[in-house]
Formats: structure tokens, sequence, C-alpha cells
């Protein structure tokens, strides 16, 4: 499905349809029409409007930054489960607490006692210059919430980019960790050429976590 020069999961073909042809990963285009965008500001005001009422000033008084934050996430999410071909709207989580999701967005099952957790990491940004890296907080990525981890990109277009996927395991023993002054804290690090293409993610069982 994947390609370096990228494949689409939909059949339509809008004009700003990105390619950049100096990266050199496989990575996958998702076409988000007007319903996916519908869906991602629906989910992510009932998220803002699900956290506790002690933590939601920023909320209540449209921090720009604070609703970028939801609809960045969710906007990955929804691409994530297209290019997955999941049932979008039937398995979005739309109540998120004041903690987040513990760090879990997608639960992968392999029969009934097995699954994988995955944490969607969403990067807003146009598709120009280097992909963007994985980056998972230290403290998170050691003490393991989630199993795995998915790299996408959105950004007020019509298309999304999910740039792969990485165990936990992989980003412990394969990444590296960078912190200040680059960034703000701690991170576990892989670019997005050391990712697996996400068609390689079996999720023919599939839940989101609730």
């Amino acid at each position: 499905m994947s390609t370096q020069h990228p494949t689409s999961t939909t059949t339509a073909e809008p004009d700003d349809k990105p390619t950049v042809h100096h990266w050199t990963h496989d990575y996958d285009l998702v076409h988000l029409d007007d319903d996916a965008w519908e869906i991602i500001r629906l989910v992510a005001a009932a998220r803002s409007a699900s956290y506790e009422e002690d933590e939601t000033t920023d909320v209540l008084l449209g921090d720009p930054d604070t609703e970028q934050k939801h609809v960045t996430g969710v906007a990955g999410e929804v691409a994530t489960g297209l290019a997955l071909d999941i049932p979008v709207l039937e398995t979005l989580d739309l109540t998120v607490s004041a903690k987040g999701d513990d760090g879990v967005d997608l639960v992968v099952r392999d029969g009934p006692f097995s699954e994988t957790k995955i944490d969607i990491k969403t990067y807003w940004g146009t598709p120009t210059g280097s992909p963007p890296q994985l980056l998972v907080e230290r403290e998170k990525a050691e003490e393991a919430p989630a199993d795995a981890y998915i790299k996408c990109q959105v950004w007020d277009s019509e298309w999304a980019i999910v740039h792969g996927w990485t165990t936990q395991e992989r980003l412990l023993n394969e990444g590296w960790v960078e912190g200040p002054p680059q960034w703000q804290q701690q991170n576990w690090t892989m670019t997005a050429e050391m990712l697996d293409p996400i068609e390689t993610l079996d999720a023919s069982d599939v839940g989101w976590q609730w």
C-alpha cells in the first residue's frame, strides 16, 4: 500500500495531493474529506467538554493552543483509522479525562488473550523539509503504557500522512534520547525512515481505548 511515491487510501484525487520527492521512507497518504473533518471537529469538541471542570479554563476561554492540540490528536486518529480501514465514527472515543487517555489510543487484539496497545503521535505541519521524528516522552516510553507507536502528520488540508509505526521495544533498542535545548523534555526518538510502513500493522481486530 505504501511506497516511496506514496499510495493514497482513497480513490479521490484532489489537486493538492502532496508528494515530497526527497523523502525516502514508505509513507501512506490519507484523504480527509469534509466528512472526516466534521468528525474531527465534533470529537475534538466532545473531548474538550469531557475534561474535569477545574482543569478546563484554557478550553472554556478558547485557548487556541489547547483547541489545536485536540484537533491535531483527533485528526491523527481519524487518519490512522482510515489508513487501517477501521470504521472511524463507530470506534473513536468521544471522552477523555483531564489526564488524557493514559497514553493509549488504539488496541489491536490478537485472539482473546493478547493485545497491542498503540499510542498515536501526530504532528501538525505541512509536508516540507525533513519528515517529523517520532517523539515519545522518556518516562512514558520506559513505563510502557503503550506497546507500539504510530506517527502521523496533519495540516489544514484534504490530506494527512501516516509515516509508519514501531514497537516500544524497538524504540528503546534502536532509538535514542533527545532533550533540552532542542525539546522541552527528554524524549525517546526515531526518524521516520526507521518506522515500519502502516500496512504491516494487522488491524483486523481492533478497538479504540475507552
